[in-house]
């Protein structure tokens, strides 16, 4: 049984305009961006109660990269 989610991670084409969607369209708190050199992504956080989410833009390629599946 699932208890709860300790974060939903969200492709994007373009972490800048997301970040910018997410704070004027749904109000979110944004806590910042990180940079993982090893992964090529950059990630924006947007904390919730008791979890987060996380949008991800794939800095190598212009495609998505949709092949990260976390429960």
């Amino acid at each position: 049984m699932i208890v709860a989610l300790d974060h939903i991670a969200i492709a994007v084409p373009d972490l800048k305009k997301s970040i910018s969607r997410f704070l004027d369209d749904f109000g979110l708190t944004y806590e910042g961006t990180q940079d993982v050199e090893q992964a090529g992504t950059s990630t924006a956080f947007f904390p919730l109660d008791g979890t987060s989410i996380e949008l991800v833009q794939d800095r190598k390629s212009t495609r998505l990269n949709s092949s990260h599946t976390s429960i």
